[in-house]
């Protein structure tokens, strides 16, 4: 027996609203700070630092790595340029380019955005201070003696992969961040418990999303230097904690405290959860289906039972 043509009309129209969600989950937003991530290409985005022209482009920790992830190595990177130098050319540089040609001719954004990270083993780097700017800055005097903050940023508790970042000195003096800055405060980022030293760094489970230039560090390591500004991603888990993971060239070699952001699961995706509402919507549809067509299939019957019974009565 068919079903009626208005079931099956709303049977259409759900298997429709089922093909949209799953679209919709594919090329949904793979970051919670409200911008969506084109899946079909790379997605450019205003820089949050108003010192910075450029726009940045979204990446993963895994496209900055490429194929050595989650491993440190030059080649493989898409930011490679030679057989020794990847990123910008100048770590501490004011004004860094804002693309560069790759060692395969491919034109890439250096400056980038990475969203839903974790901060750890931060601290004030004391071993890597000075009283003048760079000479790709001009040279000349600070006034005072400044310092890197640094810090390694990890998307996963299930991967080892996260890259270096480091708040410039030439950037905190000149005033495009430091405590001074709205979005590029080396103090409050991802509200870590100060002081934050090399014994002891600091770890925070507080995660944040982060733009800056790429930049390879022949000591081994890819980094987001200049750094550039930060915010909190919505979603995270809050509390700081002190000792950090490991896992940095520029570290302290170690952690006098446990992993913090090893304690839970990052929160899922808003693109999963549309993945997971049109699977949902896919099963109530097809119980939908099957219970319709069962209850067809026994009006059928029971007509055909009333049908073979009338005969019997009337005789």
């Amino acid at each position: 027996m068919k079903l009626k043509p208005i079931l099956a009309g709303r049977l259409r129209v759900g298997a429709v609203a089922l093909c949209l969600l799953l679209l919709l989950g594919w090329l949904g937003p793979a970051r919670t700070s409200g911008v969506l991530e084109n899946r079909l290409g790379p997605t450019s985005v205003a820089s949050w630092n108003q010192s910075v022209s450029c726009s940045a482009t979204i990446v993963a920790i895994s496209t900055v790595l490429g194929s050595a992830y989650p491993s440190q190595s030059l080649q493989g990177s898409r930011y490679q340029i030679n057989g020794s130098a990847g990123g910008v050319p100048y770590k501490r540089a004011l004004s860094p380019p804002c693309s560069l040609a790759n060692v395969n001719g491919q034109t890439v954004s250096t400056f980038v955005e990475v969203d839903n990270l974790t901060l750890q083993n931060y601290f004030y780097e004391t071993r890597d201070c000075s009283a003048d700017y760079w000479p790709i800055n001009g040279g000349g005097p600070f006034g005072e003696t400044m310092c890197d903050s640094t810090g390694d940023v990890y998307e996963s508790a299930s991967s080892s992969g996260f890259i270096h970042v480091e708040i410039d000195q030439d950037w905190m003096v000149k005033g495009y961040c430091g405590p001074a800055s709205n979005n590029c405060n080396n103090n409050t980022i991802a509200q870590v418990p100060m002081p934050c030293t090399i014994p002891i760094p600091c770890a925070s489970n507080v995660r944040i999303n982060i733009q800056g230039f790429v930049y390879w560090d022949p000591e081994g390591q890819w980094e987001i230097h200049p750094f550039t500004a930060w915010e909190l991603a919505t979603g995270g888990s809050n509390g700081g904690s002190n000792g950090g993971s490991g896992g940095s060239n520029n570290g302290s070699g170690g952690s006098n405290g446990a992993c913090s952001f090893c304690l839970g699961l990052p929160p899922l995706s808003f693109s999963f959860w549309l993945l997971i509402l049109g699977g949902s919507v896919g099963l109530l549809g097809s119980l939908g289906l099957v219970t319709a067509r069962a209850r067809a299939r026994l009006r059928h019957a029971k007509e055909r039972l009333r049908k073979n019974e009338t005969p019997r009565l009337n005789g």
